[in-house]
């Protein structure tokens, strides 16, 4: 779903929403494909690595409502349906990606003389590179939100202002 969410008939979404989504697939090679398959890595290493990359990897399974308002937006729903998915999308996009970053820095301290150093830099260079997407896909989002809003009272009105007009003239 991420790889089709980046390039969908041939156009490349936001920068942001781009590197955020990359970032969370390097992170998921990383955890499973690069530690996971080390013959040095202990068992407690690979333990504080998985709970520290967790709360990322969670929540980015989380983002189905993003995933449907965006199906939803490139499908044709109607406007006031587009709204609504939106809205529901960017408030829980902040709410989960809010979670993530706090499970992330609570798991890195709490796993920091565990885990490998090297894993240690990635996940606090990772975490400030996504935390700034994550802030900046939620404000894409919300402005979508109410963009799609905006239209659709727009256009509730103008019909509701015909239906009378129809109504009026005998």
């Amino acid at each position: 779903m991420y790889i089709w969410e980046l390039v969908h008939e041939g156009v490349m979404i936001h920068g942001s929403l781009a590197v955020h989504h990359l970032s969370i697939v390097v992170l998921w090679q990383l955890t499973l494909g690069y530690y996971g398959s080390r013959h040095w890595i202990t068992p407690v290493e690979l333990k504080a690595i998985t709970d520290s990359g967790f709360g990322q990897l969670l929540c980015a399974g989380l983002e189905q409502p993003t995933f449907i308002a965006l199906l939803l937006h490139r499908f044709g729903a109607s406007l006031e349906t587009k709204s609504r998915a939106f809205e529901i999308a960017w408030v829980s996009f902040a709410i989960t990606k809010s979670l993530a970053f706090l499970y992330t820095v609570v798991a890195l301290v709490v796993n920091w003389s565990t885990a490998p150093m090297g894993w240690n830099v990635v996940m606090i260079t990772m975490c400030c590179g996504i935390t700034l997407t994550q802030v900046q896909s939620t404000k894409v989002l919300r402005q979508l939100s109410k963009r799609m809003q905006s239209q659709w009272l727009s256009s509730s009105a103008s019909s509701l202002r015909n239906s009378v007009q129809m109504m009026a003239v005998p």
